[in-house]
């Protein structure tokens, strides 16, 4: 998942600052490897432990973005009170999960969270256009052994 980070930063979070959007990226497991966006809403996410490390995967955070677009191998969008946790009921969130181009094997997720804007299907669509960037970025690497980007 390291490797599609550079492309969800500049399709998500370049524009992410002061809208109250966070994005992340979890591995397959759900665990967190990165949250980024808005600092407000980054430090309201970390009070409920949404933050880089923790597990949002089905099996621990009950019904979430990431966690469910885990579970069920495809995109979901999660509004307000379908959180399991009452802690994420004032988040709206869309997720998807990225595939390995080589295996098929689901590799991790990529998740916008935020307030009712994020209930918008236009954000469900964003989201799934930026796996298929992520995933086409995957597979460039595979064809042409290109090296691991610099980190961000």
């Amino acid at each position: 998942m390291a490797l599609v980070r550079p492309v969800v930063h500049k399709r998500l979070v370049d524009d992410a600052a002061d809208t109250g959007v966070l994005v992340a990226i979890s591995d397959e497991k759900g665990q967190l490897q990165w949250v980024e966006g808005d600092s407000a809403a980054k430090d309201r996410a970390f009070q409920m432990n949404f933050a880089e490390g923790t597990n949002w995967s089905e099996d621990n955070a009950g019904t979430d973005a990431p966690g469910t677009s885990l579970a069920l191998d495809h995109y979901v969008q999660i509004f307000g009170a379908e959180h399991y946790s009452r802690a994420a009921h004032v988040w709206s969130c869309a997720a998807a999960p990225v595939h390995d181009p080589s295996t098929g094997m689901n590799i991790g997720s990529i998740d916008i969270s935020g307030g009712p804007r994020v209930a918008e299907p236009e954000v469900l669509s964003l989201v799934r256009e930026t796996v298929a960037a992520a995933e086409s970025e995957l597979r460039l690497r595979l064809r042409l052994r290109l090296p691991d980007p610099p980190p961000i």
